[in-house]
């Protein structure tokens, strides 16, 4: 069964974080004869949590913009404002919700409250902690009670239904690939991410495969899963990224000092292949031509992760890294969930101790990694 494009998908901007954004803010700036304000009021006050909190509190609904200094969604009432950074298929960067908050803090310090919303379809959380995690499906359940307070004969009321159904593809494609093989599966699997048209997805018993291929959401549902899997193998320290499209995580083992230098030794996994490497401290201002600085300290590493499978030698790119890597076992989405995490968290145990090993052996000086 083939999923139905909404108006959004077939203008192809359902998968755009912006549009989002100027939809959310089309909704609680539409007239009172059209939305009134206590509809606004109530839909505020549920996605930030705050069903407790009187309407006078909060003060009449004045005005909602996009894009200011960055931010992605102001709503400013008579007393409060809400800040809302939207993340559909991408994820925070650069200590956004810190460096956000900041500039809110300084430039509308009039507002009795100012409240900050983390919206995402992958129910990820922020770095920073005064943020409330908001779901795509939420706002879809709240957006779909606003609907029913407007008259169907208005032209708002149909652009809205067509946005509400557009999220509830989305949300109900994400819990498919939380619960459905078959859509794990394609999202491991996959061999392009480009956009296909209504007639291919008749190519797809499972509509939410063609909901996530036509929107593109492959590698934010890795980076999810990825991001899934360290917490429930109870990994302190962890980053969850991308390359190439591909979702990939990396758990630091060790970290050691060599002539001065601060290097870390770290495990990862992308699609299905296991990496085990060694990098400067600060990876992303290293340069590959610097690796002939560490090469000594290299000397060893081969000969001990060899041993244990990691064979195939990978050539730096961009920056300094030395590392091997192997193909595990089986692919991701052919594993039970448990299994998974045993195997992963068995490799992991391996790894650290030989990275002890490789450490002892060369009598570098390890550098505790704190909790």
């Amino acid at each position: 069964m083939s999923a139905n494009q909404t108006l959004f998908e077939s203008l192809a901007i359902a998968n755009a974080e912006r549009i989002h954004s100027q939809v959310v803010a089309w909704v609680f700036n539409l007239s009172d004869d059209v939305l009134g304000q206590k509809v606004k009021l109530n839909a505020l006050k549920e996605l930030f949590n705050l069903s407790n909190t009187k309407d006078e509190d909060i003060g009449v609904f004045e005005t909602c913009e996009t894009e200011v200094k960055s931010i992605d969604i102001l709503i400013e009432t008579q007393k409060y404002l809400f800040v809302i950074e939207n993340k559909l298929k991408s994820s925070e960067h650069t200590k956004q919700t810190t460096r956000y908050k900041e500039y809110v803090e300084n430039e509308y310090a009039n507002k009795t409250q100012r409240i900050y919303g983390f919206l995402s379809l992958i129910e990820d959380n922020p770095e920073d902690k005064d943020w409330v995690t908001i779901t795509y499906e939420k706002l879809h359940n709240i957006l779909k009670d606003c609907l029913l307070e407007i008259k169907k004969e208005k032209r708002e009321y149909h652009l809205l239904s067509d946005y509400v159904e557009t999220l509830d593809n989305l949300v109900k494609a994400y819990k498919s690939f939380r619960t459905e093989k078959e859509v794990l599966k394609y999202v491991f699997n996959k061999k392009e991410k480009k956009g296909i048209g209504k007639s291919e997805d008749r190519e797809y018993e499972n509509s939410s495969i063609a909901i996530i291929k036509r929107n593109r959401l492959e590698t934010i549902f890795q980076k999810a899963f990825f991001k899934e899997l360290c917490n429930a193998l109870s990994l302190n320290h962890f980053e969850v990224d991308e390359t190439h499209g591909n979702g990939q995580f990396a758990t630091h083992l060790k970290r050691f000092v060599f002539n001065g230098t601060e290097l870390k030794i770290a495990f990862s996994i992308q699609q299905n292949t296991m990496k085990i490497s060694i990098t400067p401290l600060i990876y992303n201002k290293s340069r590959k031509e610097h690796i002939e600085k560490y090469e000594k300290a290299f000397n060893s590493f081969k000969i001990i992760f060899n041993a244990n499978g990691f064979k195939k030698f990978n050539n730096p790119r961009r920056h300094a890294r030395y590392s091997y890597s192997k193909v595990m076992n089986s692919k991701i989405f052919e594993y039970d969930y448990n299994e998974l995490i045993n195997y992963i968290n068995e490799e992991i145990t391996k790894a650290k101790d030989l990275a002890s090993k490789y450490l002892n052996e060369n009598k570098f000086e390890e550098i505790l990694i704190e909790n």
